[in-house]
């Protein structure tokens, strides 16, 4: 397999995400691109979960080296909406925007995020108090 597949219903939820870790379209895009190629040459992926899985930890990982830009200025209108959440530290934002899609279960994201269960909802904490802070 080389393209992404038809089922891979995922997909736009895997641009929103790697829009918030990148904080721009373009740079979102070629995450997004890398990562759905990686995962749709492998031959062990034939599930959906999985290759839903696979990629987000790959924007996880890909996103944890990109610190939130804090002088950032957007310049399209999904930009601005992704920046709030982009400026949350890491694993916050990570965990903050993958709980607001609603892709996976606590359980599942506190694993791709290499986190306890405990550790994630410390983490959400943290995020959700930078949020309401932030003006």
């Amino acid at each position: 397999m080389t393209a992404p597949r038809d089922d891979w219903t995922f997909v736009s939820d895997a641009w929103r995400y790697a829009l918030v870790v990148a904080g721009n379209e373009e740079a979102a895009e070629k995450l997004v691109h890398e990562h759905l190629l990686k995962v749709a040459r492998r031959s062990d992926v034939h599930e959906v979960h999985r290759a839903q899985r696979l990629v987000f930890a790959g924007l996880y990982a890909a996103g944890r080296k990109i610190p939130a830009a804090a002088d950032y200025q957007p310049s399209t209108a999904a930009e601005v909406h992704a920046l709030p959440f982009h400026r949350l530290a890491e694993p916050g934002r990570s965990a903050f925007t993958l709980l607001n899609l609603g892709l996976f279960s606590g359980e599942d994201l506190a694993s791709l995020l290499g986190a306890s269960e405990s550790d994630l909802a410390e983490a959400l904490r943290l995020a959700r108090a930078a949020w309401e802070a932030a003006p």
